[in-house]
C-alpha cells in the first residue's frame, strides 16, 4: 500500500476520539474505539473514492476545488478552535 492516510485526518480522528479515552475506562475500550476509528475511516475512504470515479463529480470538484477547500478549511479551524476551547476551559476547572 502506498498511500497512508493524510496526517491532518490523523490528528482529526486522534483529537475527535481522545475525549472519549478518558481514565475510568476498560483498556479493551480503547481498542474498540481504535478499531471503530479504523473501520469507519476505511470504509470511508473506500467510498470517497468510488465516489470520485464518477465523472460529474470530478468535474464539479475540478472546478470548485478552491471553495470547497476552503470552506473544508474553516470547517476543520473551527473544530480546532471548539478543542482548544474545550481544553482550556477542563484545565481552568481542574485547577479551580
Amino acid at each position: 500500500m502506498t498511500n497512508l492516510m493524510n496526517p491532518k485526518a490523523t490528528f482529526f480522528f486522534v483529537a475527535l476520539s481522545a475525549p472519549l479515552l478518558e481514565k475510568n475506562h476498560d483498556p479493551s475500550y480503547a481498542l474498540l474505539i481504535g478499531f471503530l476509528i479504523v473501520a469507519t475511516g476505511t470504509v470511508g475512504w473506500i467510498l470517497w473514492a468510488l465516489v470520485f470515479r464518477w465523472q460529474p463529480i470530478r468535474s464539479f470538484y475540478g472546478r470548485y476545488a478552491v471553495i470547497l477547500d476552503g470552506i473544508l478549511s474553516l470547517v476543520l479551524a473551527g473544530f480546532g478552535f471548539s478543542m482548544l476551547y474545550s481544553f482550556g476551559r477542563m484545565t481552568v476547572e481542574n485547577f479551580s
